[in-house]
């Protein structure tokens, strides 16, 4: 998935001790190809939760209900 970015101002971080949290929308950019597109459907265009310890590095850990709450 090449062609799929972060969506503008759909970034959010933080981090409590040494855990660290991202959440962010993803949206095809120029020269997103039909299969990049149809990986954004349904549960791709919500919100995406992310982890990160220094043990286990970053990792998927949940996404927004569908569709996309915007909250």
């Amino acid at each position: 998935m090449s062609h799929i970015q972060p969506k503008a101002d759909n970034f959010y971080y933080g981090s409590c001790g040494t855990t660290l949290y991202a959440a962010v929308r993803f949206a095809a950019r120029a020269g997103a190809t039909g299969d990049d597109r149809i990986q954004l459907q349904d549960e791709g265009s919500g919100l995406q939760f992310f982890r990160f310890t220094p043990t286990s590095g970053w990792w998927f850990a949940g996404s927004d209900t569908y569709p996309a709450s915007n909250n």
